[in-house]
């Protein structure tokens, strides 16, 4: 049995969500992260952040030819996180894939708001990853283009 007090939030957040998902045994690894597979092409990983008490949501959603105008969606989409859900696209230097990743402050969420979140970010992969496998030259419109990015005070 494991001693709830020796967890931490996030340790107890991820076991809480697996429970109601189904899964007893979802915890972090001893790096910190699990993954989950979705409808057997997409795999999310959650990472715990220590120090910052923070949970982060990764996700490969493909790659772009070395060419500007994928690159320019990309970085437009980026823009106040206006077609990204919140979250930040990026390129992983080491293989070229672009990762989209979103952060939040472990006492920000419960395990009913891990799975709105999860199920939100789920989405936003999937329209990304659909984007990057169109195989356009151009590349130019980016999923959710038209998100509204907020208002100023």
């Amino acid at each position: 049995m494991t001693d709830h007090s020796a967890q931490t939030k996030a340790e107890r957040l991820i076991s809480d969500f697996g429970k109601s998902i189904g899964i007893e045994s979802l915890a972090f690894d001893e790096f910190g992260c699990c993954m989950l597979a979705f409808d057997d092409d997409i795999i999310i990983n959650i990472a715990q952040e220590k120090a910052n008490q923070r949970i982060l949501f990764f996700a490969y959603v493909g790659s772009v030819v070395a060419a500007v105008t994928p690159y320019r969606t990309l970085l437009k989409a980026n823009f106040y996180w206006r077609a990204t859900g919140g979250a930040t696209l990026s390129l992983d230097q080491d293989d070229g894939a672009i990762c989209l990743t979103k952060p939040f402050g472990e006492e920000d969420l419960t395990p009913q708001e891990l799975t709105a979140e999860l199920e939100k970010f789920i989405s936003t992969v999937e329209k990304w990853r659909d984007w990057s496998k169109e195989g356009q030259d151009s590349q130019e419109t980016a999923p959710q283009d038209k998100e509204p990015i907020g208002t100023f005070v």
